[in-house]
């Protein structure tokens, strides 16, 4: 259940949550260096998992749920943030700016609908990445 190749995918949803985290806190720079460091745990995750012969349902649904947020929540975020200082000084309502997460839920359906057809037994990339 534990494996090298998961503790990968959970530095990507740990790194994914600093990079949420430094968006909060207004610190564009260090956000996206975590969101590096998760694109890079992301990349080598699935590498090692056929390297080591370590594949699994969890790391598969780690992996998806990882994504999500490094891929998914974080540039909704980043985008709402953007929208929200943009449309203050405008008279589009703020609310306008909740469409950016329209890019959090593409991402979960995406994420979800690969872990569906894959079931596990696809081997290569398919389709577009988040």
């Amino acid at each position: 259940m534990f494996s090298f190749a998961n503790i990968l995918t959970s530095f990507n949803l740990f790194f994914g949550c600093l990079a949420v985290l430094s968006v909060c806190q207004n610190q564009a720079e260090k956000a996206m260096l975590f969101l590096g460091l998760g694109l890079l745990c992301d990349f080598l995750d699935g590498f090692v998992a056929r390297w080591m012969k370590q594949e699994s349902e969890l790391g598969i649904q780690l992996d998806s749920l990882a994504d999500v947020v490094s891929f998914g929540v974080l540039p909704g975020f980043m985008l709402y943030i953007l929208l929200m200082n943009s449309i203050e000084h405008t008279s589009i309502p703020i609310e306008m700016s909740y469409f950016a997460f329209i890019i959090t839920v593409m991402a979960s359906f995406r994420l979800a609908r690969f872990n569906i057809e894959a079931d596990g037994k696809v081997k290569d990339f398919q389709g577009l990445p988040v």
